[in-house]
């Protein structure tokens, strides 16, 4: 089906980030993803990374404007059109004129703000985005480990954390997380966690015990891995 499709592209082009990069003799040392962030632009090309700005350019520049896409949808409903309407208005703003990726994420933070995610975590900007997926080249891996406990008055209580590996911890990354709950009788529930820096707490009031938790399902945001287990 479509979703399947969809799923299968966007694991591929992961997958082509984790390939050495090419050089005049064949294959590199390394992987793609590590060769420089997105910010380099044609540079990322030379003699011993053949072929890396094609590469890093169109299939991790596109999977880091989907996790845009991301930020700018309702995770309860799955609504979307503000991300949209924000490359609409970009597009005329610039219209037979130059753009810069700066003007961009200006903007784009700009807009960012008003969204469901940017009022559950109050950011202002999305100077923090542009920096780790732009400026930088790290490549996180995210775990969440829970277990599940009886919330007060009723109900269940999901507790764990989240840890996010593959980034320095100094940098203290930042990233809004789907995370998606099967309940039973055919129920789900969806929201967000977030990852903050190595280890995060996670605390999240359920109506029920759940049956299945899944943490981004439909892969929105980029990884080398992504996994969850139950304690």
């Amino acid at each position: 089906d479509k979703t399947s499709s969809e799923k299968d592209l966007i694991k591929r082009a992961r997958d082509n980030l984790k390939n050495p990069p090419r050089n005049l003799t064949g294959l590199g040392q390394g992987r793609l993803v590590d060769v420089g962030p997105l910010i380099m632009g044609h540079r990322l090309s030379s003699r011993e990374t053949f072929g890396a700005y094609t590469t890093l350019t169109y299939k991790k520049g596109s999977l880091v404007l989907r996790m845009l896409h991301f930020l700018f949808t309702d995770t309860q409903t799955g609504e979307g059109q503000a991300f949209f309407d924000m490359m609409s208005e970009f597009v005329r703003e610039h219209k037979n004129g130059t753009a810069s990726t700066e003007q961009f994420f200006a903007l784009a933070g700009e807009r960012a703000q008003k969204t469901s995610l940017g009022q559950k975590y109050a950011y202002k900007n999305l100077n923090w985005f542009f920096r780790q997926w732009v400026v930088q080249s790290y490549f996180p891996s995210y775990r969440l480990e829970y277990h599940i406990e009886d919330a007060p008055g009723g109900g269940a209580m999901l507790v764990g954390a989240v840890f996010q590996d593959g980034v320095p911890d100094s940098d203290r990354w930042f990233m809004p997380l789907p995370l998606v709950i099967h309940l039973p009788g055919g129920k789900m529930a969806r929201g967000t966690i977030a990852a903050y820096g190595a280890k995060a707490p996670v605390k999240v009031n359920l109506p029920q015990k759940p049956e299945k938790v899944e943490l981004d399902p439909d892969l929105w945001v980029l990884s080398d891995k992504t996994s969850v287990s139950k304690q």
